[in-house]
């Protein structure tokens, strides 16, 4: 064992950016396999050889400097993605709460919530104090 810890002694070592590219050309390599696109074998086998250079590599600030970019991208875009999904996230939650109801304030449009099941309420909207009775 001890000569596989001299041989990567110096070595960068596996990384995000690295595990991404191995599983991406393993994907890549299955799917063009299956449906014979050699053009996506050798993508597929490019990465695989990209993501071993990379952990076996001895220029280490380079290789974090990589790693560093691309996890800062995976954040942007999932944050993208986040900020996309969010009005779908919350419509679908009002459609499941049963035991609140949703109003707009006429005056302000600020969106209220209120139990379910208190009869005829009178509602205050916070932002503008306007004051409106609805049924619950």
């Amino acid at each position: 064992m001890s000569w596989i810890t001299n041989f990567m002694r110096n070595r960068y070592g596996k990384d995000v950016l690295s595990v991404t590219l191995g599983i991406f050309g393993l994907v890549a390599a299955v799917v063009a396999r299956i449906f014979g696109l050699w053009p996506l074998a050798v993508l597929g086998v490019l990465a695989i050889v990209l993501a071993v250079m990379r952990v076996f590599s001895t220029n280490i600030p380079a290789r974090h400097r990589e790693n560093q970019k691309f996890t800062w991208a995976l954040k942007k875009i999932a944050g993208f993605f986040q900020s996309v999904a969010a009005p779908f996230r919350r419509f679908f939650f009002r459609l499941t709460d049963d035991e609140h109801r949703y109003y707009r304030c006429r005056k302000c449009g600020q969106q209220l919530r209120v139990p379910t099941g208190k009869g005829v309420i009178m509602i205050t909207c916070p932002k503008c104090q306007n004051n409106f009775k609805k049924k619950t």
